[in-house]
């Protein structure tokens, strides 16, 4: 028998889908995003959401190669087809060496996705190592913790030096601890929940504060530039941590399992569909939208950003629903073994 969801989580995830297109609206329309105040609040932390979130929802101690299996399914077909797609659309035709391309530089594309398969492939790979080794489970998830942060800060000092961004080893190294910490929340839920539902204002707080001084590729500011990229790093860390146990405890704090708010409900349903809308909006939605807003010269920025966010989103629904109507679609661009009825 299936669990039943947890709304609140639902609702972060929605929250978290809602921030990435809302970030895109801003960095496709405004001049100069990087000095953006909405732009840098938006990107300090909710990569860092997502990823967490990720693996809080992916938690199981049961977790096998049929689950690599499934992952598999659910962001390398839509990894690889929605290019198709957009390529198609754009360029009128697409070769084997723009995969191979876009294998090697994942930020190219929705590279999200191919980040979320390796690293719970990793760590599904680390749960079948540890479950043959039952006296020692929990140092080795300790070890593993700490070799990750280790790797984490050699491969952030080895992009820093040769510039080194190759198939998606900066982006696996930088989240994939975030990662960890969202599996091992979901198997500590029960004693972390009442503290974080009691200090979400502490949160909130603390996060309003370390957040003013962050700023996309250059942070803390209030340190002058350049500043050492280990202390960049180190900031980076503090205020995206700070931000996901925010936007996570708030959404403990006041979204209740029994609600039959219309808003909350909403969010909840967007945070079903996160994988589909993180690849439609970025794909196959925005950019139109944005050229359509230009086309018709609404003037004002925020007015742009306001109308890009909410046609992007709504518009990312509808196609979202009109493919997992068609069971083969569903299957190649939402990951989906099964057409919804």
């Amino acid at each position: 028998m299936e669990k039943e969801r947890l709304k609140s989580v639902d609702f972060a995830r929605g929250i978290a889908i809602a921030l990435v297109i809302l970030g895109h609206s801003v960095q496709f329309i405004v001049d100069d995003p990087f000095e953006n105040r909405l732009f840098n609040l938006i990107y300090s932390f909710h990569m860092s959401l997502f990823m967490f979130l990720s693996g809080f929802v992916s938690y199981n101690k049961d977790n096998n190669i049929a689950f690599v299996h499934k992952r598999a399914y659910q962001l390398l077909l839509p990894f690889f087809f929605w290019p198709l797609v957009s390529e198609l659309l754009i360029k009128g035709e697409i070769t084997m060496s723009y995969y191979a391309e876009l294998l090697k530089e994942p930020d190219k594309g929705l590279w999200f996705l191919l980040l979320l398969f390796y690293i719970s492939t990793f760590y599904t790979l680390i749960n079948i190592l540890t479950k043959t080794c039952n006296q020692c489970i929990s140092s080795l998830r300790l070890s593993y913790l700490l070799i990750g942060f280790v790797l984490m800060l050699l491969a952030q000092i080895s992009i820093y030096y040769l510039s080194c961004f190759a198939y998606g080893l900066y982006f696996f190294f930088r989240y994939s601890l975030i990662y960890f910490i969202g599996l091992m929340a979901k198997k500590y839920f029960y004693m972390i929940e009442k503290n974080l539902k009691n200090r979400w204002w502490m949160y909130l707080i603390l996060f309003t504060i370390v957040s003013h001084f962050w700023k996309f590729q250059h942070s803390p500011t209030f340190i002058p530039y350049p500043t050492h990229f280990l202390i960049s790093l180190a900031y980076t860390w503090l205020v995206s941590i700070i931000g996901v146990t925010m936007l996570f405890s708030i959404s403990l704090r006041f979204v209740k399992q029994a609600t039959d708010n219309i808003l909350v409900y909403l969010v909840c349903q967007s945070g079903k569909k996160t994988l589909g809308l993180y690849a439609i909006h970025l794909s196959l939605v925005l950019h139109p939208m944005i050229r359509i807003v230009d086309y018709l010269n609404i003037s004002g920025e925020i007015n742009r950003i306001v109308i890009v966010f909410i046609t992007t989103f709504s518009f990312s629904l509808i196609v979202q629903w009109l493919l997992s109507k068609s069971y083969l679609c569903s299957l190649l661009f939402l990951g989906k073994m099964k057409a919804k009825a």
